[in-house]
């Protein structure tokens, strides 16, 4: 591949990854402490207990998924990305939320403390988001090696994209 068109695709992607760090809102991992803090503890459903190990976010009591099944759904979804697409982002959802159980343990704070319910299931979205990026991104890479992508076309989608993310509400 001809040096140039290395550095327009290395170019966009610097400018994609400085356009989403610029618009996002910066994250706050004194988020996850506040809402540990205000949610009761004791061992109830929906209740912390501050002497269990800590799990996912840092979290007393939290899902502590094996490595191995983190390791073979990764590859599994990984696999799904790099052949079928957008179905990945599907199987990495599933993922998060059955292999590390994160649904099954957000849904205890629905009724106690619902700040930590929406905390533990935006981080099932922004693990996705990471994941659906970086398969993206190197996927187009690929292809582009392959002659199978338009870069006019790509660039302009990559556009879209971040533009239609940020501007509707």
């Amino acid at each position: 591949m001809n040096k140039k068109y290395l550095f327009v695709i290395g170019c966009l992607a610097l400018l994609v990854v400085l356009t989403g760090m610029t618009l996002a809102s910066p994250a706050e991992a004194g988020k996850v402490a506040d809402a540990i803090a205000q949610t009761p503890t004791g061992t109830a459903t929906g209740q912390i207990n501050p002497d269990a190990p800590q799990g996912i976010l840092g979290i007393p009591g939290a899902p502590r998924p094996l490595w191995v099944w983190c390791i073979l759904w990764g590859i599994w979804v990984g696999w799904i990305f790099s052949t079928v697409g957008a179905f990945g982002g599907i199987m990495a959802g599933v993922g998060h939320i059955t292999v590390f159980g994160l649904r099954a343990f957000g849904d205890t704070f629905k009724d106690t403390n619902p700040t930590m319910n929406k905390l533990i299931t935006d981080t099932i979205r922004v693990s996705n988001q990471y994941l659906v990026g970086l398969s993206a991104l190197i996927s187009s890479i690929n292809y582009y090696r392959m002659g199978r992508l338009v870069l006019p076309l790509g660039a302009a989608l990559a556009i879209g994209s971040i533009s239609g993310a940020y501007l509707i509400p």
